[in-house]
C-alpha cells in the first residue's frame, strides 16, 4: 500500500516516507485519540461495536498468539509460488497445520489435541468438537450470546442437553457449527499492496484473530460497509453455575432509529492484537491499506452444519 513516484517532489514524512499529501487525514478526540480516518469513524468501543454488528472478545490464554504470529508469516516455496515475493499481502492455509489448537478458539482449556494423526486432526477440527471436559472460550462464549446459533434461535442456556452449563454450551457449539476454512494473512510494508477487496465471507460466522500486530503499526482497518443485527440471548441471566468462568456479556445499547450521517454506513474496526473479532459472513468488508508496521491475523469461517440454514454457498471471497 505506496504511493506511486511522481515527476514532482512532494513533502514527505520523515517518519514514514509517506507523501504528506498522501497521508489519510486524521480527526483526533481531545485526549489525541485518532477517531476518525480519511471521514470514516474508527469505531473502538464494544458496545458501539455491538450496534454495529461486530463482537469484540479476548482469545483464550491457551493459544500461543507469539508462536503463531511467527511460525505463520513466514515465507513459505508455496506462498512464494502462488504470489510471488513481496507484492501481495500473503494468505497460508491452516487447516494443513495438524500442530494448531483449533478446538481451543471456541472451546478454551483442556481442549488440546495431542493425536499425531494429521488427517484425523484436521477432521476433527473442521467438525468443530469440543474435548471431553466442554467448556467454552469467551470467543464460544459470545457466539452463543450475539448470534443465531440454534435454529428458531432460542436461548441456548434453556436447551437442555445434561452436564453443567458449560457442558451445554460445548455441546450446542459442537452441533450447529463446524469449521470450514482457517487461512493466516500478513501484512507488512514490503508488500506492494496491504489492501484486501470488498467482499463478503462465504462462511455464516466469522472469525478474525489478530495474533500479532507491530507497536508502530498505522492503518490496516477493517472496514465495515452498513450494520448488521445481533440477538443477545442473556446467558448470563440463565446460567445455573460458574462453570462458564468467563465475563458476562455486554448488553447490546439500543440502536438509534436514525442514521445521522450517511458516512456512518461505513466505519473502521481496528485489529487490536490478543483480540477477536466477530462477525456474520454476510457483512460487506474490505481491509484498508496498511500504512506502517505490520500485522498478522487468522480468519476462521464456520458454517451451520444444517444446510438449510445457511446460503454461503453461493457467496465467494472475491
Amino acid at each position: 500500500m505506496d504511493a506511486p513516484v511522481c515527476s514532482h517532489q512532494e513533502p514527505l514524512d520523515l517518519e514514514t516516507g509517506v507523501s504528506v499529501e498522501a497521508r489519510p487525514i486524521h480527526d483526533t478526540d481531545a485526549d489525541g485519540n485518532v477517531v476518525e480516518e480519511d471521514g470514516l469513524p474508527i469505531i473502538t468501543d464494544d458496545r458501539e461495536l455491538l450496534k454495529r454488528g461486530i463482537c469484540r472478545v479476548r482469545i483464550p490464554d491457551e493459544l500461543d498468539a507469539d508462536r503463531w504470529a511467527e511460525e505463520l508469516s513466514q515465507v513459505t516455496p508455496m506462498i512464494l509460488g502462488f504470489e510471488g515475493d513481496d507484492e501481495y499481502a500473503f494468505y497460508r492455509n491452516i487447516l494443513d497445520e495438524p500442530e494448531f489448537p483449533f478446538e481451543t478458539i471456541l472451546f478454551g482449556s483442556g481442549s488440546g489435541n495431542n493425536d499425531n494423526d494429521k488427517d484425523k486432526v484436521i477432521s476433527e477440527a473442521k467438525e468443530t468438537r469440543p474435548s471431553s471436559k466442554g467448556g467454552v472460550s469467551e470467543i464460544g462464549r459470545s457466539i452463543l450470546e450475539y448470534f443465531p446459533i440454534l435454529p428458531g434461535n432460542p436461548e441456548p442456556a434453556t436447551v437442555k442437553v445434561g452436564g453443567t452449563t458449560a457442558d451445554r454450551y460445548s455441546e450446542i457449539l459442537s452441533r450447529e457449527l463446524r469449521l470450514d476454512d482457517a487461512f493466516c494473512v500478513h501484512y507488512n510494508m514490503d508488500q506492494d499492496d496491504t489492501t484486501g477487496a470488498k467482499h463478503m465471507d462465504p462462511s455464516d460466522i466469522t472469525i478474525n484473530i489478530c495474533l500479532n500486530k507491530s507497536k508502530d503499526a498505522r492503518g490496516s482497518y477493517v472496514l465495515f460497509h452498513g450494520t448488521k443485527r445481533l440477538e443477545q440471548s442473556h446467558l448470563n441471566e440463565n446460567d445455573d453455575d460458574k462453570s462458564t468462568n468467563i465475563e458476562a456479556p455486554i448488553p447490546i445499547p439500543a440502536v438509534p432509529t436514525i442514521i445521522q450521517a450517511a458516512k456512518e454506513d461505513r466505519f473502521l474496526v481496528p485489529q487490536r492484537e490478543g483480540y477477536a473479532t466477530i462477525h456474520f459472513g454476510d457483512h460487506p468488508h474490505e481491509t484498508t491499506p496498511l500504512r506502517r508496521g505490520s500485522r498478522t491475523n487468522i480468519i476462521l469461517t464456520y458454517l451451520y452444519t444444517d444446510p438449510t440454514r445457511s446460503d454461503a454457498a453461493t457467496r465467494s471471497c472475491y
